[in-house]
């Protein structure tokens, strides 16, 4: 399976809009790799997973082609992650293309529902409705959603695909795992592993994410349980602009610690 990271960034992306930090001020100055949208990330060439706000200019910036993405996985509702307007785009007049289905929790799918039928919108999208724990086909994937440690007030959700002998674990936004999530991932050995760095040196931010010491953390448990090894990618990335997430700072961080920091555009085979 090929990886494409488009947005690496967490809510605010990097630099912050609004912010004067001095590490904003070095990316504004740098560019280059120190620039991070937000997310979404692309599986061979017709699997999405997320559809933040900066997804249309990705495919000016890094070649992403939206009419060939035949499957989209929404991971949970905040804005960085689900752009409702922008997903409905895809019905006349708006673009002629080809049969998208968009998979998703419960508030995702009747957040769509409700556009489809305000907009008497009734083609080119189709929803799926999903749960942790079940497996879903898609054409040749195997997607398997598993809950996070998240907004507890939704059931964020990670994603497990399985294409082509291979299988990669989408792991943000969430915290480091409880007990259930592993019990879901341990079904699987793993190629690749995509991990919620937003915090960096600060571990288990608010409860609801993580930072690089969950992640070395992730990476031992699953190569001591069987279900990654050394050969693994684990990529770290959604990282927030007030720690520091400047790309010659953090890759000999998280490299020392057998990771990889995403960038945007960072494109790995598995």
């Amino acid at each position: 399976m090929k990886i494409k990271l488009f947005g690496t960034g967490a809510a605010e992306g990097f630099p912050s809009g609004f912010c004067n930090c001095s590490w904003c001020q070095i990316a504004r100055e740098t560019g280059g790799k120190n620039i991070r949208t937000r997310t979404s990330t692309l599986i061979n060439d017709d699997l999405l997973i997320d559809f933040g706000p900066d997804t249309f200019s990705h495919s000016f910036f890094h070649g992403l082609d939206l009419r060939k993405i035949k499957h989209l996985l929404i991971t949970h509702s905040h804005h960085d992650h689900f752009t409702p307007a922008e997903i409905a785009n895809i019905h006349p007049p708006m673009a002629e293309s080809n049969k998208l289905r968009l998979y998703g929790n419960d508030v995702i799918i009747d957040t769509m529902e409700r556009i489809i039928d305000r907009l008497k919108l009734t083609e080119r999208l189709d929803l799926q409705r999903v749960y942790s724990g079940i497996q879903y086909a898609a054409d040749s994937y195997q997607i398997t959603p598993i809950k996070a440690v998240h907004n507890p007030n939704e059931d964020c959700l990670l994603y497990c695909i399985s294409h082509g002998g291979k299988t990669i674990l989408f792991a943000h936004d969430t915290a480091y795992f409880k007990e259930d999530a592993w019990e879901l991932a341990g079904q699987h050995f793993y190629n690749a592993v995509i991990m919620d760095c937003t915090s960096l040196e600060t571990t288990n931010y608010n409860d609801v994410h993580m930072g690089i010491a969950d992640n070395v953390k992730m990476r031992s448990h699953m190569i001591d349980i069987g279900i990654a090894d050394e050969n693994t990618a684990f990529i770290s990335t959604h990282f927030a602009h007030s720690f520091g997430p400047l790309h010659e700072r953090i890759s000999p961080l998280l490299s020392d610690v057998g990771l990889i920091a995403a960038y945007d555009g960072l494109t790995i085979q598995v």
